[in-house]
């Protein structure tokens, strides 16, 4: 079994407190925001959704302060994007898997690692196919205008909406 993770982001109106500002504003999207993490099996289905971050806190640290690794079983593989560098060390018995990345020193990647890239790619474009059938719903894709408390629940909400409508085709399907 193998298991995706990744983030997403969703702009926020800005804060008018000065430090909550500082907080929230994502120097990646140059926008406030919200981030949310989701968990996504091999067939698209959400395992997992985290507690709400501000966007400035960065993917890796959402997988850590969630203890998120420690909920997985050691077996099952765990596909990451370059975001969780270095996560391999802090998790060693973990099947984890994550893109080979070009540094200053490597100019050129091989043909095999290349290979092993695109075919990691293949498999992890699940988790961001789900974030993009999560944002079709309104509430997900425009600034989100509600209380910040309530944006985490909103997001479960739109999770199991999305995970029931998976369902409802996997049934049809097999009566077919």
């Amino acid at each position: 079994m193998e298991l995706v993770i990744d983030s997403t982001e969703q702009k926020r109106r800005r804060p008018k407190n000065k430090r909550k500002q500082k907080n929230f504003y994502s120097g990646k999207k140059h926008q406030h925001g919200l981030k949310t993490q989701i968990i996504v099996s091999r067939c698209g289905k959400i395992i997992s959704v985290s507690k709400t971050y501000p966007a400035r806190v960065h993917d890796k640290t959402v997988l850590l302060k969630e203890k998120t690794l420690d909920k997985i079983p050691k077996e099952i593989k765990i596909l990451l994007d370059k975001g969780y560098k270095k996560i391999e060390k802090i998790y060693p018995t973990h099947r984890i898997v994550i893109p080979i990345k070009r540094n200053r020193f490597k100019k050129i990647l091989e043909r095999k690692e290349k290979i092993k890239n695109t075919k990691l790619a293949k498999k992890r474009v699940i988790v961001e196919h789900t974030i993009c059938h999560l944002k079709k719903y309104q509430i997900l894709s425009q600034v989100y205008r509600s209380k910040e408390e309530d944006y985490n629940q909103h997001f479960r909400n739109i999770a199991a909406l999305y995970n029931f409508k998976l369902n409802f085709k996997q049934i049809s399907l097999n009566l077919n």
